[in-house]
């Protein structure tokens, strides 16, 4: 946990030399109050350079070397936050470091249910069709919840889609290998009416990800450069559409 918050600028982390945790954990004890002041500014700002960047570049230049651009999902992280302004509700089904990245400020909805539990209920609920120790779970455990939360504990993928529906998101990324499991909300939001109605495709990131933003609001891009992980391309005034597992463009269906 000591280096969590720079693990992301580490490729391989576990397979360099020196080891990044015990690195880490040697500028910690040597510097108890700046490293923990670096990391509580870290935490305020993944963006922003501390003291112990410094630290760590002098310890180890081909450690320290090893930035965000070679990471997409940090990439698309640093790319939503260069980007967007504040307080936007933005769809993904990636909450690592691209949450982490894009910023605080950012509303995120799950399209894993790891950060959105009525999207993980309808996860679970959907295993537990054809799961009898999960049923005798949810038989005992619905009734106690329910004492505590009026939540749909029977959750299917209508009530799920219309959960997503009804934030009303401004931005909502697409990832195309994601797409290839038909039981996720990323491969039925993908297909949606709702999707292509409301929707416009953006740009294409690290070649799978499609960003779409509302037909309502527009953001002009800001960054005037970008990573070569990233894969930037424009898709304004273009008919592209998300690709699949495969690379073929997905094809808009209604809704089942």
């Amino acid at each position: 946990m000591i280096a969590v918050i720079w693990i992301p600028r580490i490729e391989l982390f576990a397979g360099r030399r020196p080891n990044a945790l015990l690195l880490m954990g040697r500028l910690v004890v040597e510097d108890p109050a700046g490293a923990l002041a670096s990391y509580r500014d870290k935490l305020r700002d993944p963006q922003s350079h501390v003291p112990l960047d410094d630290a760590l570049a002098q310890r180890s230049p081909m450690l320290a070397a090893q930035s965000l651009d070679g990471n997409y999902q940090a990439a698309i992280g640093h790319f939503l936050r260069e980007n967007y302004p504040d307080g936007l509700c933005i769809v993904y089904d990636q909450m690592g470091q691209t949450a982490y990245l894009a910023g605080i400020q950012q509303q995120f909805v799950d399209l894993l249910g790891l950060a959105s539990p009525p999207v993980s209920l309808y996860y679970f609920n959907l295993n537990a069709a054809n799961n009898s120790a999960k049923q005798l779970y949810k038989l005992v455990a619905d009734p106690l919840i329910g004492l505590r939360s009026n939540a749909d504990h029977d959750i299917g993928l209508e009530g799920a889609m219309q959960y997503v529906y009804d934030k009303n998101p401004d931005v909502v990324l697409i990832h195309g290998f994601v797409t290839r499991n038909p039981l996720t909300l990323t491969y039925h939001l993908s297909n949606s009416q709702w999707l292509l109605d409301n929707y416009v495709p953006r740009y294409r990131l690290a070649h799978w990800v499609t960003v779409y933003e509302r037909k309502d609001r527009q953001y002009p891009l800001k960054a005037v450069s970008f990573p070569p992980v990233l894969e930037f391309e424009s898709l304004q005034n273009s008919a592209h559409r998300p690709l699949a597992a495969d690379g073929a463009a997905i094809d808009f269906r209604q809704p089942a």
